[in-house]
């Protein structure tokens, strides 16, 4: 079987991104597998853009991750290291409202989207539904991204140790790989987010 085949089956247009229905999202997967370098750079960015949009994360962002998962697993995938990023990225995200609604001590978002039918409450009661099923989305693939720990660039470091944050328990699995990047990290701000993935690694979890 090719790769990506099954993006076919997935109803994209029924799904939202950051810009709205999700059609373009199959096209930018395949391009991933572009022989051209360029068109390969420019479809990752339009996917960090619309599925990941500022650590944002929406439907067709989980159903994006098997895809995903499945590049990463592919030897013959260029380029995995954003690819991994966007996979980390999506299994660290939230929704837009739960990032945004305390940015803006001068707005009241409960005002604003009631003068539009909307209920601030149910709304990121709904963006923390997709935000757990991206977790879950992303769990087979956490393996995979590993070994970008290793990764030349600090923000693809910085996003796998966000992911693997999310799964304490699995800690026995991850904990090592993290001690030891940790122990070798010059990057402030990636050093900071793998501090603290060990440190919500190692909390005893609740039976």
């Amino acid at each position: 079987m090719s790769l990506l085949q099954g993006v076919q089956q997935v109803a994209w247009s029924s799904l939202s991104h950051a810009y709205g229905p999700a059609d373009n999202v199959p096209g930018l997967l395949r391009e991933l597998l572009s022989p051209e370098q360029e068109k390969r750079q420019w479809a990752l960015g339009e996917l960090f853009s619309c599925i990941c949009h500022q650590g944002t994360i929406y439907e067709a962002s989980v159903a994006a991750v098997p895809f995903l998962i499945e590049l990463l697993a592919a030897p013959e995938t260029p380029d995995k290291s954003g690819i991994a990023c966007l996979l980390a990225s999506i299994g660290a995200g939230c929704g837009y409202y739960e990032a945004h609604s305390q940015s803006f001590s001068d707005l009241d978002w409960r005002d604003i989207l009631a003068q539009e039918g909307l209920d601030l409450d149910e709304i990121l009661a709904e963006e923390a539904r997709i935000d757990a099923e991206a977790r879950r989305a992303v769990r087979p693939g956490l393996p995979l991204l590993l070994p970008f720990l290793n990764d030349p660039e600090a923000e693809v470091r910085l996003s796998v140790a966000q992911a693997l944050s999310y799964h304490p328990d699995l800690a026995a699995s991850f904990l090592p790989a993290l001690e030891e990047a940790l122990a070798k990290e010059t990057d402030p701000q990636a050093r900071e987010a793998i501090w603290y993935a060990v440190q919500r690694l190692r909390q005893p979890q609740a039976d």
